[in-house]
C-alpha cells in the first residue's frame, strides 16, 4: 500500500504559524499571538493616505424624500 502524500503534522503552530487558526473548532492562539497578528495587520500610514484619496462616503437618506436643506 502506497503512504499518503500528506505532511504529518506536528503539535498545532510547530511548524505552521497558521496552524493555530485554521481548521475545526476553536482558535489555538496564545494572547502574545493574537496581539501580534493584530499589530502587524494595522494600517501603516501610507495605507491610510491611499484610503484617503480612494474612498468616497455617501449618506443615504431613508424614506420618501431628502431631508430640507437650509
Amino acid at each position: 500500500m502506497a503512504k499518503s502524500a500528506r505532511p504529518q503534522r506536528g503539535a498545532p503552530g510547530q511548524n505552521d504559524p497558521l496552524a493555530g487558526i485554521v481548521g475545526a473548532g476553536g482558535s489555538r492562539l496564545t494572547l502574545d499571538a493574537a496581539m501580534r497578528a493584530r499589530e502587524v495587520s494595522a494600517p501603516g500610514p501610507d495605507d491610510l493616505a491611499a484610503a484617503e484619496l480612494t474612498v468616497v462616503l455617501k449618506t443615504a437618506y431613508r424614506g420618501g424624500s431628502s431631508p430640507e436643506r437650509s
